[in-house]
């Protein structure tokens, strides 16, 4: 058996043009975070921990296999920012979240161990997490001009230390192609 050895997460990843802008973004706020990946995180962040150091890899990876072909690909659009209470997390929301919780729901409940986790789950793209946040900074997140085009979701990542592991294409059809 071979185990995840660093925090593992399970996100749902944002297009490439797209993260290329949130990158930017981020690069505005505070360097250190600007080169993450630029994700939905399914597990790993609120709603379920990481993925347990107990979970076999390959098990992982074949159970998320599965699962992706119960999800079709979607289309979602960011609507405000936001930010968690009692801290620095800012991040966008979307304007319909009801899919992606689905599909958290669908990961937190797949089979694959993960960590506990105390917070409700809430979607959401990060935009800062780490640095001082001063009230300039503060200000230029309120400031900020949110992107507005709609998007389509069509890849989940299993991501360890910061690197794509693992990339599975959503393969579910959809009666309702939102």
């Amino acid at each position: 058996m071979l185990n995840f050895k660093k925090v593992t997460f399970i996100c749902l990843d944002i297009p490439e043009e797209l993260s290329d802008k949130i990158r930017r973004i981020r690069q505005s706020l505070d360097t250190k975070i600007a080169w993450k990946p630029v994700v939905i995180t399914l597990a790993g962040s609120s709603g379920c921990g990481h993925i347990s150091d107990k979970q076999d890899i390959f098990e992982a990876n074949e159970i998320i296999s599965d699962l992706v072909k119960s999800i079709a690909p979607f289309k979602v659009k960011f609507s405000k920012i936001n930010f968690f209470p009692k801290t620095d997390i800012y991040f966008f929301e979307f304007m319909d979240d009801l899919i992606i919780n689905d599909i958290h729901h669908k990961v937190k409940h797949c089979g694959i161990k993960f960590f506990d986790n105390e917070y409700p789950f809430k979607a959401h793209c990060t935009i800062h997490f780490k640095g001082k946040m001063t009230k300039d900074k503060k200000s230029q997140i309120h400031d900020m001009i949110i992107p507005d085009e709609e998007f389509e979701i069509n890849t989940l990542s299993i991501i360890s230390d910061y690197k794509h592991l693992s990339r599975f294409q959503l393969a579910g059809h959809s009666t309702n192609n939102k």
